[in-house]
């Protein structure tokens, strides 16, 4: 039987000014966890933009924490996998 996996996520837009242009970027940011509530270190997170496609994937570290950063504005798939847990996804994160 496979373990639950599960990923809380903090999903924060951060602001950029320079004196030409302005720009905006997006950070999500969270730790992975199972049911019990402890932190599952080394599980592959990725996220991909639904209108272009691009993706980013970085793994949780040794607390169960990730960080994902310099996103663009849109609409994304987040997914979080480790062999022995059932894969975790969240399909319509609004960034």
């Amino acid at each position: 039987m496979r373990r639950q996996i599960w990923c809380s996520a903090l999903f924060m837009v951060v602001l950029a000014t320079s004196l030409s242009a302005q720009s905006s970027n997006a950070i999500v940011s969270g730790r992975v966890i199972d049911p019990s509530g402890a932190v599952i270190p080394g599980a592959t997170i990725s996220i991909q933009n639904k209108n272009t496609n691009v993706a980013q994937t970085t793994k949780s570290n040794s607390e169960g924490l990730y960080s994902l950063t310099g996103l663009i504005p849109g609409t994304y798939r987040l997914a979080v996998n480790l062999d022995g847990f059932k894969r975790f996804e969240q399909p319509n994160i609004l960034l």
